[in-house]
């Protein structure tokens, strides 16, 4: 009996203790009945015959016939330790399973509890358990949601931070990533060698402005090689192996002449100078009249006077004369062909000319010359049996090696006469009747040729030249306007 008192006390507290010890009075008063009226002792009979049978709690043994053993048994709640997932109070604390403190780490995490619920040693949103339950507050240094990750390290803060530039992340929210945004420009650099675009502006090695100063044109491959936005020739690193480009301020061939000042540019419309604009169109420092691009007629309102010093020519004149009639069937009529030629070629012709440029105050007197001067006029005429045909033909004046004193703006023979006929012993300038070569006549000279023949037409011809030399003396002045 003391054995079993002893062994109920250490399961149970001081009222249960009591109450087993009033039971087992009973059930050892009814025992000690039973024996002295000789009886035999049934346990069973003493179950049915409505003597309470107790739970003994830790012996293993369904002691009151309800199919529960020891704390499976609801006798047992309050005199067990807790179970953590039958909804009972086993140990009889007022705490039903995991709100009992006897479950901690046997327990799903409870996210706001202040309890480390599931024994891992993290509580409530320090538990990877709760993430979805807690959300991260991105200003409070705190790891709100229990990743290991604080405030804008944490993802869930994207959109709401600054742009970390290394993280792969939009921090703040703008859709760019890293060197892509704008925020990072002063940190990113761009690597020009590593087919990357390190800062992030589309731009990848030597396409990137900032490769500049690292990669070289190359000056024939129609690419942009530097990324400074200039292919091949446009680029300055090429100068001085690309042809000319008049008007860009460069010396793009490398002969240390620029734009205008090269011979490469004459030709071009750009460095043809305006003569009344009064802008410098061709960038040689001199405006309009004070070019020499514009050294002629229009710089010389007021017009020149002309005359011829010195100097000596050959005239020649040349006349011939043609004539066949046939009278056979088959080429019956006749012909009639005369033409003459009149011209000359003076020598080292010098001679003088009044000029007063544009801006000028008073006239100035320049000297003149020439090599070689060729002039002439050549006229025809023939008639058939069809009709007659006249022509004229005058050559324009020809002077080789012309020169004319640059003080006079003049630029070239313009101010000379451009058409002249031979009159007599001199020469004349065509349509006016002026004689501008003149001299005295130091020799001449004449042939005559003629001859017919009969062998099925009768012709006629004869020719007739005549040559003056002439030493030139000062001729009559010419005047242009």
């Amino acid at each position: 009996m003391v054995v079993l008192l002893w062994a109920t006390n250490q399961r149970a507290g001081v009222a249960d203790f009591l109450e087993v010890v009033l039971r087992q009075i009973l059930v050892g008063f009814w025992l000690v009945l039973m024996a002295c009226n000789g009886g035999e002792i049934d346990d069973d009979a003493l179950c049915t015959e409505g003597v309470d049978c107790i739970e003994d709690c830790t012996d293993e043994t369904d002691n009151d016939g309800d199919g529960a053993v020891d704390c499976a048994d609801t006798d047992c709640d309050g005199k067990c330790w807790e179970i953590c997932d039958d909804g009972r109070d086993n140990d009889g604390d007022g705490d039903i399973d995991c709100e009992d403190e006897n479950c901690l780490g046997e327990c799903p995490e409870k996210c706001f509890d202040g309890e480390d619920n599931d024994g891992d040693g993290l509580i409530d949103c320090q538990d990877i358990d709760c993430t979805d339950s807690c959300p991260e507050g991105c200003e409070d240094e705190k790891d709100n949601d229990g990743d290991g990750l604080v405030d804008c390290e944490d993802p869930e803060c994207d959109g709401d931070c600054p742009e970390v530039c290394d993280d792969e992340r939009d921090n703040d929210g703008d859709e760019l990533t890293d060197c892509e945004d704008i925020d990072c420009t002063d940190v990113c650099a761009e690597d020009c060698t590593d087919t990357v675009d390190n800062d992030g502006d589309g731009l990848v090695d030597c396409d990137d402005v900032e490769c500049t100063d690292v990669c070289s044109e190359d000056c024939t491959d129609s690419t942009d090689n530097d990324g400074d936005g200039l292919v091949d020739c446009e680029d300055p690193e090429c100068d001085g192996g690309c042809p000319e480009v008049c008007g860009d301020g460069r010396d793009n061939d490398g002969d240390g002449l620029t734009d205008c000042e090269d011979g490469e540019c004459v030709e071009s419309d750009f460095c043809q100078e305006d003569c009344t604009d009064t802008v410098d169109n061709d960038l040689d420092g001199l405006v309009d009249c004070e070019d020499d691009d514009c050294w002629g007629k229009v710089c010389h309102p007021d017009g020149t006077e002309a005359t011829v010093k010195s100097g000596s020519m050959t005239l020649q004149e040349r006349y011939s004369f043609l004539y066949r009639f046939c009278s056979s069937s088959a080429s019956s009529g006749f012909m009639f062909r005369n033409s003459s030629f009149e011209g000359g070629t003076a020598f080292n012709v010098k001679g003088q000319v009044k000029a007063k440029p544009e801006g000028a105050t008073t006239w100035v007197t320049c000297d003149w010359s020439a090599d070689t001067v060729y002039f002439g006029y050549l006229d025809s005429s023939s008639y058939t049996g069809s009709g007659s045909v006249s022509t004229r033909t005058t050559m324009a004046v020809v002077r080789n090696n012309f020169a004319v004193e640059s003080k006079c703006a003049l630029g070239d023979s313009w101010f000379l006469p451009q058409y002249l006929t031979k009159s007599g012993s001199d020469a004349a300038i065509t349509g006016t009747g002026t004689r501008w070569y003149q001299g005295t006549v130091t020799s001449s000279t004449s042939t005559y040729g003629s001859g017919s023949t009969s062998s099925g037409c009768s012709s006629f011809y004869s020719s007739n030249s005549s040559m003056f030399k002439v030493a030139l003396e000062e001729g009559e002045m010419y005047e242009s306007k």
